[in-house]
């Protein structure tokens, strides 16, 4: 994890359980989860198994696969 100011990205790399895919992750802080989330939404790329929540630790996050299969967290502190 690194932090700079507002800004927060969360690295985890492949677990090795699932070698043929891929399971590489990235979180990112955003500021306005709901625009970024309608912005994604209409384009058609928020996973479908990982619509726009809350979480028991305190934030609101939503998830995209980029072109390569990572898969793209994007939260807010509640």
């Amino acid at each position: 994890m690194i932090a700079h100011d507002a800004m927060q990205l969360h690295f985890w790399g492949p677990s090795g359980i699932s070698p043929k895919k891929s399971d590489t992750m990235i979180r990112i802080q955003a500021e306005d989860i709901d625009a970024l989330h309608e912005h994604c939404s209409a384009r058609d790329l928020v996973h479908p198994n990982a619509p726009l929540h809350e979480e028991p630790w305190g934030t609101r996050e939503f998830a995209i696969l980029d072109l390569d299969g990572n898969l793209l967290t994007f939260f807010q502190p509640r």
